[in-house]
């Protein structure tokens, strides 16, 4: 996928605003030419991380190697925060751009998956792991059931005496854990642009992420004149 600028000269033109992000453009005149300029320098930063964003989100869907998975999700927050930080930058070219991206930071504290990532790349950086722990299910065939602790870690399974037993233990992902910043505690998010996310597992919350910052490329390309 190529939003505008990435990587192909400027060989294409820039992509309308997809329908059903609160920052497209509507006709008023905060549309096409009216727009302020954002830096396209700034711009082009921030599709680069964009892509690495979106590559760690991928990754998470063909491996069940724990560290890679691991890898993947601190790749994932610290890319993310990378395009909010370059489209700030971009933006501080006029009030109108500037007004944007405040509107954007305001959403990223209304909403829980937005706020959770940007703590969590927080912690990544203050280096307290940033919300990611291991989590393992177990599949056990012929009527075995699984036993998990109050915080949902597998700890044993209970079985049928006489009843052989195949079991497979596969990992799901990263189970994600509340991150605590400067004595804040942040849950983990159970929900996205008014929508509940049924398992705030690190692969859904990349997934999400990554088509929610896909769209705030394609705002910020508008302001491109």
């Amino acid at each position: 996928m190529s939003i505008g600028y990435a990587s192909q000269n400027n060989a294409k033109s820039a992509p309308s605003a997809t329908s059903g992000s609160r920052y497209t453009c509507d006709g008023s005149t905060h549309c096409g030419t009216s727009l302020a300029e954002m830096d396209k320098r700034k711009y082009r930063s921030a599709v680069e991380r964009y892509e690495r964003a979106k590559a760690a989100a991928d990754r998470v869907t063909k491996t069940l190697d724990l560290p890679e998975l691991d890898t993947a999700w601190w790749t994932f927050v610290l890319a993310a925060a990378g395009v909010y930080s370059q489209l700030e930058q971009g933006a501080k070219g006029s009030p109108k751009s500037a007004q944007w991206f405040a509107e954007v930071k305001a959403e990223r504290k209304r909403d829980p998956m937005l706020q959770y990532l940007h703590q969590a790349r927080n912690a990544e950086e203050h280096g307290d792991g940033g919300g990611r722990a291991h989590g393992i299910d177990a599949v056990a065939i012929k009527g075995a059931t699984v036993n998990r602790d109050e915080d949902g870690k597998f700890v044993g399974i209970n079985a049928t005496v006489g009843v052989e037993l195949n079991v497979k233990v596969i990992p799901t992902g990263i189970r994600l854990k509340p991150v605590c910043n400067f004595g804040v505690l942040y849950p983990v998010p159970s929900e996205h642009d008014g929508a509940v996310i049924a398992e705030p597992l690190s692969y859904n919350v990349m997934a999400l992420g990554t088509e929610y910052l896909k769209k705030l490329l394609i705002a910020a390309e508008s302001f491109i004149v």
